[in-house]
């Protein structure tokens, strides 16, 4: 009896020493700065997250752009008693200096046969400043003034000179503008262009491009 429990016993140790051989410690081995380094537990390398550059983007408040107009005018006699009415031709160029104000120039043609027959019409450049005031992502209200340099002349075909009137005055008006892409803007103002003592009011439609 005393020699089968101890045949029991070593065979019972033999196989915890088999046991522990065949099956390794699977718990956490940790290293020398005491974080886990077998692969049940993840050391995180970094805690920091950097995220996938992208190119800048073009901000589209800023740029040059260029267009032309098509419209009406319609000029006063200084007395205000006569009004003569015709069509409105105007090229602009400007710089959009942000989302609020911007820097135009533009070269005008107001035929006006009523008053001087089909033999002169008002040609003009402007300068002026708009300021804007967005009311959606696409549209925007503006109000704009400058100068603008005129002249008319007048061909005497009975003569051998020409009578030529010109002079500098203001402009200013006001309109709204509609974003139809990231390059086309459709735009809708009145403009009052002062000619010495009288003046000319112009409604005008017109099709910009930015570049």
């Amino acid at each position: 009896m005393v020699k089968l429990k101890s045949l029991s016993v070593g065979l019972l140790l033999s196989l915890s020493t088999s046991a522990s051989i065949a099956s390794p410690y699977v718990g956490p081995v940790y290293d020398t700065y005491g974080a886990p380094a077998n692969d049940l537990y993840v050391t995180p390398v970094s805690n920091s997250y950097a995220a996938p550059r992208s190119a800048p983007r073009v901000s589209q408040d800023r740029g040059g752009y260029a267009g032309f107009g098509f419209g009406s005018s319609e000029l006063t006699s200084v007395d205000g008693d006569e009004r003569f009415e015709d069509t409105n031709i105007r090229a602009h160029l400007g710089y959009q200096l942000n989302r609020y104000f911007a820097v135009e120039a533009g070269v005008s043609v107001l035929p006006m046969d009523d008053l001087l027959g089909d033999v002169a019409d008002f040609t003009g450049v402007d300068v002026a400043v708009l300021a804007k005031l967005p009311i959606t992502s696409r549209m925007s209200a503006y109000a704009k003034v400058g100068y603008w340099d005129w002249d008319i002349s007048v061909p005497y075909r009975s003569q051998y000179y020409d009578v030529y009137v010109g002079d500098t005055d203001m402009i200013y008006g006001i309109g709204v503008d509609y974003q139809v892409s990231s390059r086309l803007t459709l735009r809708l103002d009145a403009t009052r262009y002062e000619i010495g003592d009288t003046e000319i009011d112009t409604v005008n439609g017109s099709l910009s491009y930015s570049f």
